[in-house]
C-alpha cells in the first residue's frame, strides 16, 4: 500500500504488476481499491496497475468541507505525477468515470486510453441530464440494497453480494456537502468540449443497469469522437463485478488495440 499526499489529506493507493503499460482503476460510489480484485491479477501479468480509494472513500478520509468529488480528476493527475508516469489507461466505474473523463478532457496528453464502465463520465448531454431525477429517486444509502447489482445477480450470488456490501460499508456515510458533490455533474464537459477528442475510448454498459440504461450510454458513446460501445447482456450497474471474465475480455481487447 502507499499514500499520495494532497492538500487537506492523503489518498490511499496500491501498486500491482510494476511492468508494462500503466492502467489506473477508479472505483464507483459503492466501492474502493479492493473492488477490483477480479481485474487486478488479470491485468498485473503484463501491466503496471494502480488502484486507489478516491478521496472520501474507505481509507482516503477527508473533511466535510471538500472539495471532494470535484477534485477526483486532479487527484488522478497528481497520482500520475507522483508515480513518474507520462500516460496511463484510466478505467472508471460509475462515479470513477467522472474522474477519468475529467483527466482525459483536461489533460488528454496524459491519457493513453479511457474506459467508461456504467457511466457517462459526467458528460452533459440531454440524455444524461434528463435522467438525473430518475437516478435521484433510486435508494443508494448504506441502509438500502445496492442498485449497483442486477436483481437476478443478487438473488443467485448471495456470497458475492455480501462481499460487495461489505466493501461498500468500508466508506463513511457522506455529509451533505460531500453528497452534493457526488450527485452534481455541473462541472462536467459538454459535447463541444470534446471537439477534437483523440483519446481512444470504450464505453461499457450493462443491459440491466437501472442507473444508466444502455440507451443513455449509447448516446454518450455517440457524442465522444471515435468511442466504441460494448453492451454486456444480463449485467447491471457493475459489469466488472457481476461478469468479470466478460468485462476483462472487453478490457483486454481494448488494451491490445492500443499496443
Amino acid at each position: 500500500m502507499a499514500w499520495l499526499e494532497r492538500r487537506g489529506g492523503r489518498i490511499y493507493f496500491e501498486r500491482h504488476g510494476m511492468a508494462g503499460p500503466a492502467v489506473i482503476l477508479v472505483h464507483g460510489r459503492g466501492g474502493c481499491a479492493a473492488s477490483w480484485w477480479q481485474q487486478i491479477p488479470h491485468l498485473a501479468a503484463d501491466h503496471r496497475v494502480l488502484a486507489l480509494d478516491l478521496r472520501g472513500f474507505a481509507r482516503s478520509a477527508w473533511a466535510e468541507d471538500g472539495p471532494h468529488a470535484r477534485a477526483h480528476g486532479e487527484d488522478l493527475l497528481a497520482l500520475l505525477d507522483a508515480e513518474g508516469l507520462d500516460r496511463a489507461v484510466v478505467v472508471g466505474q460509475s462515479l470513477g468515470g467522472r474522474a477519468c473523463m475529467t483527466l482525459a478532457w483536461r489533460h488528454p496528453e496524459r491519457v493513453r486510453g479511457l474506459v467508461l464502465s456504467a457511466t457517462p463520465g459526467g458528460l452533459r448531454i440531454p440524455e444524461v441530464l434528463d435522467s438525473q431525477a430518475m437516478r435521484a429517486s433510486i435508494p443508494r444509502g448504506i441502509e438500502a440494497p445496492t442498485a449497483a447489482l442486477a436483481p437476478d445477480y443478487r438473488a443467485s450470488n448471495p456470497e458475492m453480494t455480501l462481499l460487495y456490501e461489505q466493501l461498500r460499508a468500508m466508506s463513511p456515510q457522506p455529509g451533505a456537502q460531500f453528497r452534493a458533490s457526488l450527485d452534481s455533474i455541473e462541472d462536467g464537459p459538454g459535447p463541444e468540449d470534446l471537439t477534437g477528442h483523440a483519446v481512444p475510448t470504450l464505453v461499457i454498459s450493462g443491459s440491466e443497469d437501472p442507473l444508466y440504461p444502455p440507451p443513455i450510454l449509447e448516446a454518450v458513446a455517440a457524442r465522444i469522437p471515435g468511442a466504441r460501445f460494448a453492451r454486456m447482456e444480463g449485467a447491471g450497474h457493475s459489469p466488472y463485478w457481476e461478469q468479470p471474465a466478460a468485462f476483462n475480455a472487453h478490457l483486454g481487447r481494448f488494451l491490445a488495440a492500443l499496443a
